[in-house]
């Protein structure tokens, strides 16, 4: 088999999209995207139990990918286990929650959003709340870290309750907390004390363990960390599946063919399909501010032939088709461009297949026999050759009177049927389009062919 290649790529969206932000992955304690369910898909499967939250639109739209927490006593709780026993003391920790809410208050003078904590006065290693605070007019929302005596706070921005998804993420280290809003860095508070403090309680989501301060709004994609998140990691997690920052391409190349990605980078002969991601570095973090997702397909050609007698059939279909004469050094057969071929002489065949820029070409297939004749010239003259209306056919021996005589086109297909006894015959031609065709004698001896064009 010959295999001839040219890459074909489709076109992608010019998008300005870096190589710094990754999905963090590494020190995934618990992930509760909310897919149907609060099932933790970290690997430690420390799923919540739901009790009065209904599953809602996320911030995708996908359909039953968030939960909507009305208030009162809905409440997501995760049960206490080692994985989730965080303290600062012993190592960084990060709270990554996604939220949707007008007034998530509601009436109330305190509601909480996520938290581990157990009765008062115990120690708590994360609370995030929101308060009613007549200084600050309305919200007070603060991140908190607490030992039972001694906290580490950080207020956040109260007017990102407005109705759209945001995304805060909270640090907490042995003496301070970080607070970062939509992928970007907000606030941070600082003490010269280690207040952080471990415990045994579960993580309340939406609630506080009284059941009497229920937060009202949506909340989806929580993640849970034993780590310092890095600034572009915090940012990768803002543009996740965002199509404002992601471009999905998919892209078609040839056997062994090689690819340059958006990006600059290139992949030298390329034999199975491949997805490789573009990043590009965003003005404002020095982080991704986009990825372009280029998928490659490799594209695969059935260069098998199928015979049939004289007969050549190309397998597959809805190809672009080339007949050549293997054994003139692949030349062209003029006119040969379709599915099928019917040889007109014996001899090496093949066929060039064409899908895109990519062609691959047949094993040579022998025609022998079949009846085919290489001396039809010896048996009657075809003219003029090209023709416009007319051809004429002149018999070195006179045929049998019930000789058949057949026009047909490459492909096989019978356009006239004759009979002659006679030296010399006209054929009217005129109303073949412009082509090559071929004029089928059989009964002379045997059967022969011979090939014309109608100009």
């Amino acid at each position: 088999m010959m295999l001839l290649k040219n890459a074909f790529t489709s076109l992608l969206v010019v998008v300005f999209v870096s190589a710094y932000g990754q999905i963090p992955l590494d020190n995934l304690q618990g992930y509760y995207p909310f897919n149907g369910n609060a099932n933790d898909e970290s690997t430690y499967s420390h799923d919540g139990t739901v009790s009065g939250p209904t599953l809602t639109t996320d911030r995708h739209g996908n359909p039953n990918s968030a939960y909507n927490f009305a208030g009162g006593t809905d409440i997501i709780t995760i049960d206490h286990s080692p994985e989730l026993n965080f303290n600062a003391f012993t190592g960084d920790f990060s709270v990554c929650v996604w939220f949707r809410s007008a007034n998530p208050l509601g009436s109330l003078f305190s509601t909480k959003i996520i938290g581990k904590w157990i009765s008062s006065p115990g120690p708590r290693p994360f609370w995030w709340r929101v308060m009613y605070s007549p200084v600050f007019d309305y919200d007070y929302a603060q991140f908190l870290d607490w030992d039972g005596s001694t906290q580490v706070s950080v207020n956040a921005d109260t007017t990102l309750f407005d109705g759209n998804w945001h995304l805060n993420v909270m640090i907490v280290t042995a003496d301070s907390i970080y607070s970062y809003v939509d992928g970007v860095y907000a606030d941070a508070s600082h003490n010269a004390l280690t207040v952080s403090a471990e415990n045994d309680g579960q993580i309340q989501i939406g609630n506080g363990i009284a059941l009497n301060e229920g937060y009202q709004g949506d909340l989806d994609d929580i993640r849970l960390y034993w780590d310092s998140l890095a600034p572009c990691e915090i940012w990768a997690l803002y543009i996740e599946n965002d199509t404002n920052y992601h471009s999905y391409e998919t892209v078609d190349v040839c056997p062994g063919d090689d690819y340059t990605f958006p990006d600059g980078n290139t992949i030298s002969n390329i034999t199975a399909d491949t997805v490789y991601e573009s990043h590009f570095p965003f003005a404002g973090t020095g982080c991704d501010s986009a990825i372009i997702h280029t998928t490659i397909n490799i594209v695969t050609i059935d260069a098998g032939v199928t015979q049939a007698g004289i007969t050549l059939t190309a397998n597959a279909s809805g190809l672009t088709y080339q007949w050549v004469d293997c054994d003139a050094a692949y030349s062209s057969i003029s006119g040969a461009t379709a599915q099928n071929y019917t040889a007109t002489t014996n001899g090496n065949y093949a066929v060039i297949l064409t899908d895109g820029s990519c062609s691959d070409t047949s094993d040579c297939i022998l025609i022998q026999g079949s009846g085919l004749s290489e001396n039809a010239g010896d048996l009657f003259m075809l003219y003029p050759n090209p023709a416009k209306n007319i051809i004429y056919l002149t018999f070195s021996e006179k045929p049998n009177d019930d000789a058949l005589i057949r026009v047909i086109d490459l492909e096989g297909r019978e356009l006239m049927r004759l009979n002659n006894g006679k030296k010399k015959m006209s054929i009217d031609v005129s109303a073949l389009e412009t082509g090559v065709y071929l004029v089928e004698v059989d009964g002379v001896d045997g059967k022969v062919r011979k090939r014309f064009v109608v100009e």
